[in-house]
């Protein structure tokens, strides 16, 4: 081998080690629930792959007396139930895949967004090619669970892009069934869109 080679051989750093990923990983997880961009691109080379599952706490809901749940998910799942928009934004950007599940009830990051992020990650999931067509565990797609929660502006997104208005989930029920269920006046008007959307595409048909 040529000097010159072995010298830049011997020059380049060793591998880090498990143990430096996981702090890596820890710090980068922390950053991600305060949207600190800078602090998690800082810790991505090397250490952290965008596109993998990681164990991490998640809520179930939006206030702060929501029960976690230990599970196995992405990073940009992370980032979409803390409502981290940049640290969202850059995950996806690297091609963090946008249909990855997360272990327990199934969701993909657009599920999530239906649950808890809100329209800005709605629509910027739907942008990166997340689809409104996807069912989670309990068959509910992302429409079912923004109407259920009287998310306007997601359920008018959802619809934009074709989200199913006669999906139903494993109790049978179509997404204008959760949100009339759920009996919250922004449920309501979430019942509303969708059934007009419904008899919109059904008399183009």
């Amino acid at each position: 081998m040529p000097y010159r080679a072995r010298r830049l051989q011997s020059s380049a750093p060793p591998p880090p080690t498990p143990e430096e990923k996981l702090k890596k990983l820890n710090i980068a997880m922390r950053a991600v629930m305060n949207d600190d961009m800078r602090t998690v691109v800082s810790c991505i080379p090397g250490h952290i792959e965008v596109g993998k599952v990681y164990d991490m706490a998640l809520n179930v809901s939006d206030t702060s007396q929501a029960p976690r749940r230990q599970v196995k998910a992405s990073l940009l799942h992370l980032a979409v139930y803390h409502k981290a928009y940049h640290c969202s934004k850059l995950f996806l950007h690297l091609g963090a895949p946008v249909e990855a599940r997360e272990s327990e009830l199934g969701d993909t990051a657009l599920h999530c967004a239906a649950r808890i992020g809100g329209h800005p990650f709605v629509q910027l999931l739907m942008e990166y090619g997340a689809s409104p067509t996807s069912f989670n565990a309990a068959k509910d797609t992302p429409l079912h669970l923004a109407a259920e929660r009287g998310r306007v502006h997601s359920v008018a997104a959802l619809l934009a892009k074709g989200a199913p208005t006669d999906a139903k989930n494993r109790y049978q029920e179509t997404p204008w069934d959760v949100a009339f269920l759920a009996g919250s006046p922004s449920s309501l008007v979430c019942a509303d869109l969708i059934l007009t959307e419904h008899m919109q595409r059904r008399e183009k048909k």
